[in-house]
């Protein structure tokens, strides 16, 4: 009979051990695509591409010598467009272009420099 009770509470030990050692840690708050602190990242200026809430998407090339950027590929169907996106220089030499918003989906893009 005491060995049955040793037994049952090894059991019991090692059952509950595995329940807790198997519990996740998931931070369901995560969300890279927010900037709550006002934080600017290393390179912000060419971080690309820049997905919003609002979803659209923000494209970034850091070319100064370039004298044209186009964004081309599936992602124009998702915008009902025919013709590619050109990009406009900024004072910095970074080439931007906003597109959107799209429906969340796999989006595959081309840039086309100085063609």
């Amino acid at each position: 009979m005491k060995s049955r009770n040793y037994l049952a509470a090894i059991l019991l030990l090692l059952v509950s051990g595995v329940v807790y050692s198997q519990q996740a840690h998931v931070n369901l708050d995560w969300a890279p695509q927010r900037n709550d602190e006002g934080l600017t990242p290393f390179m912000a200026n060419t971080v690309s591409p820049d997905v919003k809430d609002d979803h659209t998407v923000t494209f970034r090339v850091n070319a100064p010598e370039a004298k044209e950027i186009l964004l081309s590929g599936s992602i124009l169907l998702g915008l009902k467009s025919d013709r590619p996106l050109p990009f406009v220089i900024g004072e910095n030499g970074v080439w931007s272009v906003t597109a959107g918003p799209l429906t969340p989906s796999e989006n595959h893009y081309n840039l086309i420099i100085d063609r």
